[in-house]
């Protein structure tokens, strides 16, 4: 019979992180375990918080997408993120989520063979346009119903969001979306509001039942980043859950999230708090200059 070594004390994580636009959502996930794989749907320009963790190289051109490799700033010769860019330049002609369907069926077998610790999808609210423009004008453009279009959009977001991405079990797997105000019910059937990710129809509710982390990323009256793990009191009906236990309110950052978690066991609680390198500006388990945990905001 063969051994299986055990697991580590930082086991891989799949987060969906909500927040405003501006909050610090890449921010955080850029801050996760190198090397990472970034499916930027999103604008190049929101690419920021990535490619500044190190020495971005040119925009160069694959067979699915337009690509920038980042280098570590200390190792010119360590690749430590791929910045691949999805965003949909001709909505009238869309491209993207086609290609985005062929480039991804191979992701399971390019985490293992390349090395990727962290894979992230940035944003679900760009990845769902993307999905509806191709239904609109290519997959179904002959049909005039517009519902058709946002069921298109709803499935993928079900067939990637949903499903995909935390299903990666060799990977750090990291959802960033919005958020909207939504219906929803009580165990004992009262009617309530809360905010969860915006995506279309019914499937705001089920989402969430694919994710055992769902954190909320804020700025608070002061300008200090934090990121709420666990539900609080109202009017904060924000649909925050961790199933590890990170700390609410802590700053958000790999390294802090870590370190808020309160163990029992103290030989895991030794090898969390254990560091292996100096802080470095790339993240992940290396940390971060900016590493400032605070305390939660009522916000």
């Amino acid at each position: 019979m063969s051994e299986t070594k055990p697991a580590s004390p930082r086991r891989r994580i799949r987060p969906c992180i909500i927040g405003r636009d501006g909050a610090g959502k890449s921010w955080l996930a850029a801050t996760f375990p190198k090397k990472m794989l970034v499916c930027l749907f999103d604008a190049p320009d929101k690419a920021g918080e990535y490619l500044k963790r190190g020495v971005p190289g040119d925009i160069e051109q694959a067979q699915h997408c337009y690509f920038q490799n980042v280098f570590s700033a200390s190792d010119p010769e360590r690749l430590i993120i791929r910045v691949e860019y999805w965003g949909e330049a001709n909505p009238s002609s869309p491209t993207s989520y086609g290609r985005f369907v062929q480039r991804s069926s191979t992701i399971e077998a390019e985490i293992v063979s390349e090395s990727y610790q962290t894979v992230v999808l940035d944003s679900v609210t760009a990845f769902e346009l993307a999905a509806r423009f191709y239904s609109e004008y290519r997959a179904n453009a002959t049909n005039a119903d517009n519902r058709a279009h946002y069921n298109f959009s709803m499935h993928a977001c079900e067939q990637f969001v949903m499903t995909r991405w935390p299903n990666l079990v060799f990977a750090n797997a990291i959802v960033i979306a919005h958020y909207d105000e939504q219906k929803d019910e009580t165990d004992s059937g009262l009617a309530v509001s809360r905010k969860m990710i915006a995506v279309p129809g019914k499937l705001p509710n089920r989402i969430g039942t694919q994710f055992s982390e769902m954190w909320r990323v804020y700025q608070d009256d002061a300008g200090g980043r934090h990121v709420q793990t666990q539900p609080r009191p109202s009017p904060n009906n924000f649909a925050c859950k961790t199933a590890i236990g990170f700390e609410d309110g802590v700053y958000p950052h790999y390294e802090a999230l870590w370190k808020s978690v309160k163990q029992n066991d103290k030989p895991l609680l030794a090898a969390q708090n254990t560091p292996t390198e100096k802080p470095s500006m790339e993240g992940g388990s290396n940390g971060d200059v900016e590493l400032q945990p605070t305390a939660a905001a009522a916000v």
